[in-house]
């Protein structure tokens, strides 16, 4: 009855994709079925808007009510596009453009690494991988197939969930060092393998991409960062004398605020970082791409380069740890947190409380959060300190601190 006319992707395609592919073909909105980074058992369904990005609260409400009201079987409509309001599309050269016109290739030629990527069995298999052998960078890929239980992992890009990239790159010949990229499963978040520093976390990739876009490429902007990202964010932001925006864990509340003219870049703890762009998205591929010319800026490798924003900014250890809990306990527990004015970890006193986002407690070491996911049974623990050697000692009392309650 509204006369909307569907357009049906011919292939499995990564969420970035999409949201380009939205802007692009000037569509009113984008249906995603993903399990994104989570267990395939998760599997859910992403909105994108008319801008690429994701849907608002709002918007999700307004569908639901939509869904309720809608009579049972009444989706008619055929994928050749010989009849009913579906037709196929492919968006995959458009979208390699756009990752192709994203960076300097001059600039990478210098003196180009080996790349290894790691598709993770997700949508985003093969579009990076094409586009560094195009422009004569050496790469070699894992876990090209598409497999819809992610060969029984959940594709988030951590190290734990990282070994066949690992394996790969110790394989790779030693004539010159080989960096690997992880694609999650559907495309939109990034992790680093570096042969100096291992697995480079989300928040140091935040740090070198705004070193990046402000030193290279001579940019200004807001910063926002999530509730769960490292402080040396809010050191670069201070040392730069650019605005500094904190907001609830989500991307979709990063996206809000890429859509602001005075933005720059957003980013989040599980690898999802948004540089502003044609779409206010987060983009693998592309982030790998900007780390990629970054490096190549300084001479240096990304591992080297995080050592260097340690050196100038101050270093912070993080890490991260999930406890499988039912709902009802992980709502007692931060009940509890929130009657407390002081929390003892180890040998780290924390006496600040903040309550953006679940409940984080602050002291002179550094922070530790407790939240529980957005989207599986899990109470999720944050910690960031001054000392690598007291982070996991202050997960481990913490995780046992959650399951005593």
């Amino acid at each position: 009855k509204l006369g909307w006319q569907a357009t049906l992707l011919s292939s499995p395609f990564p969420t970035p994709g999409i949201s380009f592919g939205v802007k692009h073909l000037g569509a009113d909105l984008a249906v995603i079925i993903t399990s994104s980074h989570n267990p395939p058992d998760w599997n859910g369904i992403k909105i994108k808007e008319k801008t690429g990005a994701p849907a608002p609260l709002s918007t999700t409400q307004e569908i639901e009510k939509w869904i309720a009201k809608a009579p049972k079987n009444t989706i008619r409509g055929d994928v050749s596009g010989k009849k009913g309001n579906i037709h196929d599309i492919n968006l995959v050269e458009p979208y390699m453009q756009f990752l192709r016109s994203q960076v300097d290739w001059d600039v990478i030629r210098k003196s180009p690494p080996q790349i290894v990527v790691d598709y993770m069995h997700g949508s985003g298999a093969n579009f990076l991988g094409r586009i560094l052998k195009e422009n004569g960078i050496v790469c070699s890929e894992v876990r090209t197939e598409h497999d819809t239980t992610f060969g029984g992992i959940a594709p988030e890009p951590l190290e734990k969930n990282l070994a066949p990239l690992i394996h790969a790159i110790k394989n790779c010949p030693s004539d010159k060092p080989a960096i690997g990229f992880a694609l999650d499963g559907d495309g939109d978040r990034i992790g680093v393998i570096d042969p100096r520093m291992g697995f480079v976390s989300a928040h140091y990739l935040f740090g070198v991409l705004l070193h990046h876009l402000v030193e290279h490429k001579k940019k200004r902007g807001n910063i926002t960062k999530t509730f769960n990202i490292s402080y040396l964010i809010d050191q670069m932001a201070q040392s730069y004398n650019l605005p500094l925006k904190v907001v609830p864990i989500g991307f979709k509340y990063i996206a809000e605020e890429l859509m602001k003219p005075d933005a720059l870049i957003g980013g989040e703890e599980s690898g999802g970082l948004g540089v502003k762009q044609l779409v206010p998205e987060r983009d693998g591929a592309l982030n790998a791409l900007l780390l990629l010319e970054a490096a190549a800026a300084e001479g240096i490798s990304i591992g080297e380069y995080v050592e260097r924003l340690f050196q100038k900014f101050g270093s912070r250890y993080y890490a991260r740890k999930d406890i499988h809990l039912e709902k009802t306990k992980i709502n007692l527990l931060l009940g509890e947190f929130h009657k407390l004015n002081e929390l003892s970890l180890g040998s780290c006193q924390f006496l600040q409380k903040e309550e953006l986002d679940g409940v984080k407690w602050i002291g002179e070491a550094g922070w530790v959060l407790f939240r529980p996911s957005g989207t599986e049974p899990l109470l999720r623990i944050y910690a960031e300190l001054n000392r690598k050697e007291d982070v996991q000692m202050v997960l481990h009392d913490a995780a046992q601190f959650a399951q005593s309650v």
